[in-house]
């Protein structure tokens, strides 16, 4: 058997990128190719029934990063990023620094800045920074389209004040002239809720929701929410509601991502134009969109062509092993000083930095270097991997 060969070490972010896209084509040439995930705070004013955060054990000492603080870990990452997201569990719209935080991203232009929050706290000041300082996209949680379902969920909330908020936010846009951030509504799937669905998707045009993206339940343990989850007993139920349900989002011109059926349909015939269609209509949307700097947009094409025509060539060198791309372009940050490199990954595999130290030396540092050879070798993966819930863990030579 042959023995696993070492991966190199990198001291700056450039190196890396220049080996991992050109001389081991795993990443995108794009030099913007990290996805960072970052939690302002470590607080929720909420206490969801299906949330952790509901759970005693989960509440500690309110922690508050600054716009100096996400200057010193980030400073040498961030222009190297692609996605920029905060929020990876907590509120981020809880922070005090929340305003002054973003203006300080601002000068980055991050082409991805997304926001994920529950819209209960989406003040008027807080409205106007994330309209003029690019957030991209705003993704508010909504699981249920009346106020009774809605407020037994998510205790604390009130269902009035999001809606007005998300309207106060569409409408400051218009005034504005913004046409960001576009507004994208998450929904978690419940026993509870599946009757409304089509109620959420009305709701959603409402208020000017370009896409929804439902995700299923996944019970945390202790609150009790395992009669919540729908699983194969519910097959027939759901795989009826499904399918409808992306017709009716598309005809009111929404975005709809769901949880493929228990048992699909066979394909239709046509099948194979959709990925042509979905490839062009994002080529076109590159070229036309007024709100992209056209410097970026010009960027952004010719790094696709490029990416195209290396196909072939990182069939040739990726493995063909079960792989997965985190270790090697994602980083989630806490306001604790943790660092991993995905959400389900166990503490074994969670880093410890002060709050003097550059995510750069976590990124190129020992824990993610043991997962990337590992990714590159084949194994042994750690167990998280193996029961990954979003299926990371992909053949490259199948997908890419």
């Amino acid at each position: 058997m042959t023995a696993p060969v070492p991966i190199p070490r990198f001291d700056t972010i450039s190196d890396y990128h220049r080996y991992w896209s050109v001389c081991v084509p795993v990443l995108s040439i794009n030099p913007r190719f990290l996805h960072i995930a970052l939690d302002l705070c470590n607080t929720c004013n909420l206490r969801c029934s299906f949330c952790y955060l509901s759970l005693p054990a989960f509440r500690g000492k309110a922690i508050f990063l600054t716009a100096e603080s996400i200057h010193r870990h980030l400073q040498h990452l961030l222009p190297f990023t692609r996605r920029l997201c905060l929020s990876c569990g907590y509120e981020p719209l809880a922070s005090p620094h929340f305003t002054e935080i973003l203006s300080s991203l601002a000068p980055y232009h991050i082409p991805q800045l997304d926001l994920v929050t529950n819209a209960t706290l989406l003040s008027e000041d807080k409205i106007e920074a994330i309209i003029k300082n690019g957030v991209q996209t705003l993704r508010f949680s909504l699981d249920a389209a009346d106020k009774t379902t809605y407020e037994s969920m998510r205790h604390g909330a009130c269902f009035e004040t999001v809606i007005a908020n998300i309207k106060r936010l569409a409408v400051r846009k218009k005034e504005l002239g913004s046409r960001t951030p576009s507004l994208a509504m998450i929904v978690v799937l419940m026993q509870s809720t599946l009757h409304q669905l089509k109620d959420l998707v009305d709701l959603a045009k409402e208020l000017g929701v370009a896409s929804i993206t439902m995700q299923h339940l996944i019970p945390f343990p202790g609150l009790h929410m395992e009669a919540q989850v729908i699983t194969e007993k519910d097959a027939a139920p759901y795989d009826a509601l499904i399918g409808p349900l992306h017709e009716y989002a598309q005809k009111n011109r929404i975005f709809l991502s769901a949880p493929n059926p228990f048992h699909p349909n066979p394909p239709r015939l046509d099948g194979w134009l959709l990925p042509l269609r979905s490839r062009a209509s994002r080529l076109c949307q590159a070229i036309v969109n007024a709100q992209m700097n056209p410097s970026q947009n010009m960027q952004d094409i010719t790094y696709g062509i490029i990416n195209h025509g290396l196909r072939l060539v990182r069939r040739a060198y990726c493995p063909a092993h079960p792989f997965c791309r985190n270790p090697f372009n994602y980083i989630i940050m806490t306001p604790e000083g943790r660092a991993k490199a995905c959400p389900y990954l166990d503490d074994a595999w969670l880093k410890v930095f002060d709050s003097g130290m550059p995510l750069t030396s976590v990124f190129l540092g020992d824990e993610y270097q043991a997962l990337r050879q590992i990714m590159m070798d084949g194994g042994p993966h750690p167990a998280p991997c193996l029961k990954c819930p979003d299926c990371q863990l992909l053949n490259t030579k199948k997908r890419i």
